[in-house]
C-alpha cells in the first residue's frame, strides 16, 4: 500500500524544480494580492495563488493548512457539511488516505524528523471534512493541490500587511467622550428602570416595537461570534444580565480560543460592545439596552481581535459555528469579524451552521476611511450568510466612512452621524475606562451586523413560528429599497416595527374550494439575482412584483 501511495504522489508531482523556498517574498505575496482584489473586486481565495506563493505564505508564518477533501463522484458538497453526515464510511476513507498519504510522503523526504504531535497540532478526528496540518516540504504541498480528492488547501495563517487593513472598530475603548444626544432616556421606563438608549435605534423604528408588541426577542437565541465578553462590565453577570425589563432570560458563555486568562473574558472590547448592541439589558442603571434585551445571549470567544488570520483564531470560529450548529436554543449568529482572504475551514463551518437552520448575519467589512474600497469581506460574501453594512444618518444610504459595501450587502444599519463620523452608535463599553458607566461609541459595519440581529430577534420573537427563510422575507419586505434591491446596498435599512407585524394567518380550508379567474398578460423569465448569494437564479416577474 505504502508503495502505490508513493508512486501516485510521483506522478501527482508538477513542477517541483520550479518551486522554491525565496523565490517569493512576503511583501511580493502582499502586492499580489491587494492587486487581485483591486481588479477582481472580490475576496481573495488561495486557489488563485500559485504553489510558490502558498509555499511563502506558509515559511512566514506557521506553516500549517486546513486540507479540504471529499469523495471524487461528489461535486458538490455543501449538502454533505451537516453534523452527523460524516459518520459515512465513505469520507472515512477519503481521510483515512489523506493522511496516509501526508504521513508516507513526510517519512520518504525527513525520515522521522517529525512527530505526529507536530503535523497535527489540532489532532485529526474532525466532524467535518477537513484535515489541519503542518506541510513540511513545497512538495508535499504541490501534491496534494494535484489530488482529485483535495477541495482546498489553505493557509490557517496569513497576516496581510496590517497597517493597510486594520479595522478602526477593533480592539481598545473609544476615548470619545459621549454626546448627550447620543444616548437618550427611553420612553416609558417603568419605575425603577433607568436604561437609555442609543440614537441609532430610531432610524429602524425600534421603540415602536418595544412599545407596541409584547416581545422584545424572548425565546429567541442569539450568539455573538466575537473576543468574548467583560469581566469588569456588572451587567454582563447571571445577574446583571436580567435586572429591571430583562428579567426571565439567559446569558451562556463559551470559548474556543486558547487563553492563559478567563476563557471567555473580553480582552480587546469588540465582543462587549457587539454584545450590548444586541441584547445588552434594559435594567436599573443607565447602561444602554440593546435591540433585542429579552433575547437570551450566547457569547463565543473565538478571536483574539476582528480580523480572522490566525490559525487559532480560524479553528475556533469553525469550531464555534460547529457547536452552534448543534444547540437547538440558537436561532441567530452575529459575526461582526472576517478578513479580506478567504479560508476553507471557517467556510464549511458557515455551511454547516447554515444547513443546521442558524440565519447568519455577517460584517460586510470596516477598515479605514482611506482602504474601504475593499470589497465584502469573507465570510459576508457567501451566499449562506446575511451580510450587512452600516450608513450615516439623514442620507440617501451613504455608506458610513470606514464601511465596505457592494453587491454582497443585504441589508444597512444607520449607525454613523451626519455631522461626526466619530459619533456612532452607543453601546456598552469593557471596562469603565474615560466613559461614563460602561458605555462607549463603535462604529464600522460591526454594529450595523450586532445591531441587524437584534432587529431580527425582535421580528422573530413576535412571529415564533416562522422559519428562517420567512423571517428574512419579512424583513426584505419591511426595508427601504423594496422591492427594488440595490447593487450597493441591498434592500436598505429595516424596519424593525413593520417587520414585527404578526405574520398573515394560514389559508383556511374553508376558502379552498373558492374560484377565481386571472387573465395573464406577460409573462417573463429573465435572470435576475434574489440579494442572497452572487448567483443570478430565474424569476417570474408578475404585476411588478418579482417571484423567484
Amino acid at each position: 500500500m505504502k508503495k502505490l501511495l508513493l508512486s501516485i504522489a510521483i506522478k501527482l508531482s508538477l513542477s517541483i524544480s520550479l518551486i522554491s523556498q525565496s523565490d517569493f517574498s512576503k511583501s511580493e505575496l502582499d502586492a499580489y494580492i491587494r492587486n487581485t482584489i483591486e481588479q477582481t473586486d472580490a475576496t481573495f481565495d488561495w486557489s488563485d495563488a500559485s504553489v510558490d506563493q502558498l509555499w511563502t505564505s506558509l515559511t512566514t508564518h506557521d506553516s500549517i493548512v486546513a486540507i479540504g477533501y471529499k469523495p471524487v463522484d461528489i461535486n458538490n458538497v455543501k449538502p454533505y457539511l451537516k453534523l452527523t453526515e460524516l459518520n459515512r464510511s465513505l469520507w472515512k476513507k477519503e481521510r483515512a488516505k489523506i493522511i496516509d498519504y501526508i504521513n508516507i510522503r513526510t517519512s520518504e523526504l525527513f525520515g522521522d524528523r517529525y512527530s505526529t504531535t507536530y503535523l497535527y497540532p489540532y489532532g485529526t478526528d474532525d466532524i467535518l471534512p477537513h484535515i489541519i496540518v503542518k506541510i513540511t516540504d513545497p512538495q508535499i504541498l504541490d501534491e496534494l493541490r494535484a489530488m482529485e480528492e483535495v477541495r482546498y488547501v489553505d493557509p490557517m495563517t496569513y497576516v496581510f500587511d496590517e497597517e493597510l487593513f486594520k479595522s478602526d472598530s477593533g480592539c481598545g475603548s473609544n476615548v470619545y467622550a459621549i454626546d448627550p444626544s447620543d444616548v437618550q432616556t427611553i420612553p416609558n421606563n417603568p419605575s425603577g428602570v433607568n436604561a437609555t438608549q442609543s440614537w441609532h435605534h430610531s432610524d429602524h423604528n425600534v421603540n415602536c416595537v418595544w412599545d407596541t408588541y409584547s416581545n422584545q426577542g424572548d425565546n429567541i437565541g442569539v450568539a455573538i461570534f466575537d473576543s468574548g465578553i467583560s469581566t469588569s462590565n456588572a451587567i454582563y453577570t447571571a445577574a446583571g444580565f436580567t435586572t429591571g425589563l430583562s428579567s426571565g432570560r439567559t446569558i451562556t458563555k463559551r470559548s474556543f480560543f486558547p487563553s492563559a486568562n478567563s476563557p471567555t473574558d473580553d480582552l480587546c472590547g469588540h465582543g462587549t460592545a457587539m454584545a450590548g448592541l444586541a441584547a445588552a439589558p434594559r435594567g436599573t442603571t443607565s447602561s444602554p439596552a440593546g435591540v433585542a434585551y429579552r433575547s437570551d445571549l450566547y457569547v463565543y470567544r473565538v478571536v483574539e481581535d476582528v480580523i480572522i488570520n490566525t490559525s487559532d483564531e480560524n479553528n475556533a470560529v469553525k469550531n464555534g459555528l460547529l457547536d452552534a450548529a448543534a444547540d437547538s436554543n440558537i436561532d441567530i449568529i452575529s459575526m461582526s469579524l472576517g478578513n479580506i482572504i478567504s479560508n476553507g475551514l471557517v467556510e464549511d463551518g458557515i455551511i454547516a451552521a447554515f444547513n443546521a437552520d442558524k440565519l447568519i448575519f455577517c460584517a460586510a467589512g470596516t477598515s479605514t476611511c482611506v482602504t474601504n474600497f475593499y470589497p465584502v469581506i469573507f465570510p459576508a460574501w457567501m451566499p449562506e450568510t446575511v451580510a450587512i453594512t452600516g450608513v450615516i444618518e439623514n442620507t440617501n444610504l451613504t455608506a458610513c466612512c470606514t464601511c465596505h459595501d457592494g453587491n454582497e450587502v443585504d441589508f444597512v444599519v444607520t449607525m454613523e452621524r451626519q455631522a461626526d463620523d466619530r459619533r456612532n452608535g452607543v453601546t456598552t463599553a469593557e471596562t469603565d475606562g474615560n466613559q461614563s458607566n460602561f458605555k462607549e461609541y463603535v462604529g464600522g459595519s460591526s454594529n450595523a451586523t450586532a445591531t441587524m440581529a437584534g432587529i431580527a430577534a425582535l421580528a422573530w420573537s413576535n412571529n415564533p413560528n416562522i422559519s428562517k427563510n420567512e423571517l428574512i422575507s419579512k424583513l426584505i419586505v419591511s426595508s427601504s429599497n423594496y422591492p427594488n434591491r440595490d447593487n450597493t446596498f441591498g434592500w436598505g435599512k429595516v424596519d424593525a416595527c413593520a417587520a414585527s407585524v404578526a405574520a398573515p394567518p394560514p389559508c383556511n380550508s374553508s376558502f379552498a374550494n373558492n374560484n377565481v379567474t386571472l387573465e395573464i398578460t406577460n409573462i417573463t423569465f429573465p435572470a435576475l439575482d434574489d440579494g442572497f448569494g452572487s448567483e443570478n437564479e430565474w424569476v417570474i416577474s408578475f404585476a411588478g412584483t418579482s417571484y423567484y
